[in-house]
């Protein structure tokens, strides 16, 4: 599932630039632990009047800014990309989230067998967090 959502992730980034490739923002991938796995980021050429890329939510006061700034005859596609992008997100946050969890889980387990295996001791490393 992950694979198939990086994918379509790419896709996704890659259809976006080349339909618009001198847009004032395109969708990125962010490879932190937010769960957030594609964004947009505002482009820092001087054209666009921004010093730097900074990340914004389209839907956002500054997205809204800069969907002013797009061809009204665009804006629909930059809104169809939008809805794609939080779609996948929230695929690809989900199973995520599940793996984070199962993993926590299967740490339970492997905690259980060593402490049957050898017994309590204050010694052993603490690999369990207290999320519950």
């Amino acid at each position: 599932m992950i694979r198939d959502g990086e994918a379509e992730g790419t896709r996704l980034c890659e259809s976006f630039g080349k339909q618009f490739p001198t847009a004032p923002a395109k969708i990125v991938r962010y490879n932190d632990r937010s769960l957030t796995f594609y964004r947009w980021r505002q482009s820092s050429a001087r054209r666009w009047g921004n010093p730097s890329t900074t990340a914004i939510s389209l839907t956002g006061q500054a997205g809204r800014a800069l969907l002013a700034r797009v061809p009204i005859s665009a804006r629909g596609h930059w809104l169809n990309y939008e809805r794609r992008r939080i779609y996948l997100n929230m695929r690809l946050s989900t199973a995520s989230y599940e793996l984070y969890r199962l993993q926590d889980w299967l740490d339970g387990l492997d905690a259980i067998k060593a402490i049957e295996r050898d017994g309590l001791s204050v010694d052993a490393p603490d690999n369990q967090n207290e999320r519950g």
